[in-house]
């Protein structure tokens, strides 16, 4: 585990982090941190990753090496889009991405089949790509404070949701 102290203010991570390949869980919140190198996936075994209250606008594609990832928190950052790897990483349980500017959600969410936790309060979403029925261990969803017109009609389909 690595977690920056509180205080610890970053704008990049320094050079040969990505070195660091042992890691399991990392907690970047409320830094300044305005993005992540593009070589970030070498960090293979994280299962947790916080990047929370900092002044992210986009994940690397390399995102999508991150096999192991359990949990994935980009809550009140600057992001106007989902990184579509996002859809890749099937280990997910929990996926915040609250307090942004996305106004869509990329086809092929719905092979986060693990997922039990989705937060997308707070947003510009219009509405809800329809492959979501897939999620069908979802028990928690947080749609408030976006612009949704209707919520697909197979959002029935998750039956689990508490």
């Amino acid at each position: 585990m690595f977690d920056f102290l509180f205080f610890y203010l970053i704008s990049r991570l320094p050079e040969g982090f990505t070195h660091l390949t042992n890691l399991t869980q990392l907690y970047l919140n409320d830094t300044i941190l305005k993005y992540l190198p593009a070589n970030f996936g070498k960090l293979t075994k994280l299962t947790v990753l916080e990047l929370r209250e900092n002044h992210l606008r986009s994940l690397p594609k390399t995102i999508s090496k991150l096999t192991e990832l359990e949990r994935l928190d980009i809550g009140s950052n600057e992001f106007r889009e989902l990184a579509k790897e996002v859809g890749s990483l099937t280990k997910l349980t929990e996926l915040w991405i609250d307090a942004n500017k996305i106004t869509v959600l990329p086809e092929g969410l719905g092979g986060l089949t693990s997922l039990t936790f989705f937060d997308a309060s707070c947003n510009r979403l219009e509405y809800l790509p329809a492959d979501i029925q897939n999620w069908e261990s979802l028990t928690d969803l947080h749609l408030s404070k976006n612009y949704l017109q209707e919520l697909p009609e197979n959002l029935g389909m998750v039956i689990v949701l508490s």
